[in-house]
């Protein structure tokens, strides 16, 4: 058995004692039937049931009084009071009674307490289970024969529970627009004696689960915290429901009290609209014009003028909207022109659009202003001294800007009519070599070096100078003014008809020539002196032949007499051989003659024509 003070600090019976009676009914409890009186008690004041004053007769026979205190079901309950029996009449009939309840009160089943009664105080009561279901138990006291109950120190030993409740909700802000950001919130009491842990809390909305917390701990007689839930306000009429314990899974004194609800509407969404711009992120070089996609949207509500302006752009450099202001949701264009001198880096740009009653928002992209793409042209060395007929040379260097990676061509003005140039390769990306060979011409000449190419589109032309000094070389002026003196000699010759040895002196012309463009110009001049030696001594036909064509005249004119001679003397010789016959006939002799078959200018002489006086003459 539980001592009496440990029950009474125990006890879900209040005020069992009747310590703090002071007429009437006792605080915490209800008279069902019939009469109750004060009198004395076993502690200190006591109930009596059954009776007026204590000289009234005890002639209330049905008397009752009850209190009715939470329990939780399944759990062991002691009941223990005090009695004592005054019945001048005979024996006293009374018991006690647990109305085992639910949650709404009603009863489950109905338990009767034994009350041994007699002239002195006796302890009665028991241990007694509370039924599946039970949330609240009904003690009642009751009297049902002639004479006196007396009853104190009544206590119900039951376990300590909590008793979750909520005892306020609402949202924050209380009047939300569309669009809003809500706090749903609820204040969450312990009102039970025992602490409650891991209790767990739902939010609905509109009666769908909307969130789910749990609250670590919360002590009893009076432990609370508040819990939240956030939201995004949609307009329109809502209902807010918040539930402790939504389960059941934490036994409480009273399972009634754990959810609350209230309705609440959403106005219509203010005026709100969006900025984006497309590309996030450009790259120009200096002098060309990066453009953006730019697009207001509508996000909620009417829509009023918005206002577009740029800011962060570098100095130099030029923005325009091709639509500036619209109402949303439209989409406009961003050209920012880069100036030649804009510097290059990376520049943050902020798109502006200011709306009704100063909203703002904002919209970041990147500009990436590139150095333009160009070259530089310089020549090693600026200045070059050459002979004349001599070659030099300069060394001519691209250096690109700005990622400039094309080839370059190359060009020179300024040069000399005779002289010559080749560049090395024509076309560079980094270096070439400019070859120039001299001519006659001497004197300081200014060349100009030109390169081109195509950037973006467009011809980009960059020229430097540098300067070539030809000097006069006496070597190779003698051996030019010998060949010159050479072909005047040859020239001359060829007017006068004076072909003969004039195809010598031609190729000594040719040789010294030759010798000249190689650069040998001693042998040139010694070339061309012999060239104009023989061009000098060239002769006719007649010149060069004229004796021997006379002596061959006069010897062909003496072979045509000798021929005339021969022939008319051998018909002579034939008459006289004729004759000389006819004479032998007649015994006639005459001198036997040999005449030469071969004529020679030797036999011609010999003959001796005045041994033959009748060919004296021909």
């Amino acid at each position: 058995m539980f001592s009496l003070r440990n029950a009474e600090a125990q006890s879900v019976i209040q005020n069992g004692g009747f310590e703090s009676w002071a007429g009437g009914i006792p605080a915490f409890w209800t008279l069902v039937s019939g009469t109750i009186h004060q009198i004395p008690g076993f502690v200190g004041t006591a109930c009596r049931l059954g009776g007026g004053p204590p000289a009234e007769p005890g002639w209330n026979q049905g008397v009752v009084i009850s209190q009715t205190v939470a329990v939780a079901a399944g759990a062991s309950c002691s009941l223990n009071f005090y009695a004592k029996a005054d019945n001048p009449w005979g024996a006293l009939s009374a018991r006690a009674e647990l109305h085992w309840k639910t949650s709404g009160l009603v009863v489950i089943t109905t338990q009767s307490v034994p009350v041994g009664v007699s002239a002195t105080w006796v302890q009665c009561g028991g241990v007694y289970t509370a039924p599946a279901g039970a949330a609240f138990v009904e003690v009642r006291f009751v009297k049902m024969s002639w004479g006196y109950l007396d009853v104190d120190e009544a206590t119900l030993i039951a376990p300590q529970l909590p008793d979750l409740t909520i005892v306020s909700i609402g949202l924050s802000p209380p009047v939300p627009a569309h669009g809003d950001s809500v706090t749903f919130y609820a204040t969450v009491v312990n009102q039970g004696a025992a602490t409650a842990n891991n209790i767990r809390v739902d939010c609905y909305l509109d009666g769908g689960l909307h969130a789910t917390g749990s609250i670590w701990s919360l002590t009893g007689n009076g432990g609370s915290t508040q819990v939240r839930a956030s939201w995004i306000a949609v307009q329109g009429l809502h209902t807010l429901r918040w539930i402790v314990d939504p389960f059941s899974a934490i036994t409480e004194s009273n399972e009634n009290n754990n959810d609350m609800s209230m309705p609440f509407s959403v106005g219509p969404p203010p005026f709100d609209f969006a900025v984006s711009a497309t590309p996030t992120s450009q790259s120009v070089s200096q002098g060309q014009t990066a453009s953006y996609a730019v697009t207001v949207t509508l996000v909620t509500g009417t829509a009023t003028t918005v206002t577009l302006s740029l800011s962060g752009n570098p100095t130099g450099t030029t923005p325009v909207f091709v639509q500036q202001s619209g109402l949303p949701t439209f989409s406009t264009r961003l050209d920012v022109t880069t100036a030649s001198g804009t510097a290059p880096g990376t520049y943050p740009l902020t798109i502006t659009g200011t709306g009704g009653a100063g909203l703002i928002r904002t919209f970041q992209v990147t500009l990436i202003v590139l150095e333009k793409p160009d070259f530089t042209i310089s020549v090693s060395p600026t200045s070059q001294t050459v002979l004349q007929g001599k070659t030099t040379t300069y060394t001519v260097s691209i250096t690109p800007l700005g990622g400039f990676s094309g080839s370059v061509a190359l060009s020179l003005s300024g040069l000399p009519v005779d002289a010559v140039h080749t560049f090395s390769p024509l076309s560079a990306t980094t270096t070439s070599t400019l070859t120039v060979t001299a001519g006659d011409t001497t004197g300081t000449f200014l060349l100009a070096i030109t390169g081109t190419t195509t950037i973006s589109g467009a011809a980009t032309i960059h020229t430097t100078t540098v300067t070539l000094i030809v000097s006069l070389d006496p070597e190779r002026q003698a051996s030019k003014d010998a060949i010159e003196a050479a072909q005047d000699a040859i020239n001359r010759a060829e007017r006068e008809g004076r072909a003969i040895g004039l195809d010598d002196a031609k190729v000594m012309l040719g040789g010294a020539k030759t010798a000249f463009a190689k650069g040998n110009y001693a042998e040139a001049k010694s070339l061309a002196e012999q060239a104009k030696d023989l061009g000098e001594k060239a002769r006719s036909f007649i010149q060069a032949y004229g004796l021997y064509i006379a002596v061959g005249a006069t010897l062909t004119a003496a072979a045509v007499i000798a021929l005339a001679t021969r022939k008319r003397w051998q018909r002579l010789l034939r008459k006289r051989r004729i004759k000389a016959k006819k004479q032998n006939d007649q015994s006639a002799s005459y001198p036997t003659m040999h005449v030469p078959l071969q004529y020679s200018a030797e036999s011609h002489a010999a003959v001796r024509w005045d041994a033959y006086p009748r060919c004296s003459t021909l």
